[in-house]
């Protein structure tokens, strides 16, 4: 987490019994599971290989940093929806 409590990244440690056969295993399902663009599988310290389709948004509404008229006035529904029609559909990414 970051000193702003947004998350920084997350580490997911797998243990592959053969790395050469079973690396492309380990990519595939990471990526049908909807591993963001610019994920890496390391291997001690070093990068093997990047990978990830997916493209992700993070908004962070604290509640305590805006005055408190924004927070009172916010819809948040109406911003979730007109976030949706800007991403545009799901599949349309792929």
């Amino acid at each position: 987490m970051s000193e702003t409590g947004e998350i920084d990244f997350a580490d997911l440690e797998i243990e592959l019994a053969n790395l050469d056969t079973a690396l492309a295993v380990a990519v595939a399902t990471l990526e049908q599971a909807g591993a963001s663009v610019g994920s890496e599988i390391l291997h001690e310290g070093k990068v093997l290989r990047q990978f990830g389709t997916t493209q992700r948004l993070a908004i962070f509404l604290d509640g305590v940093s805006l005055p408190a008229d924004v927070y009172a006035n916010l819809d948040f529904d109406d911003v979730v929806t007109q976030l949706g029609n800007a991403a545009g559909a799901a599949d349309a990414a792929r």
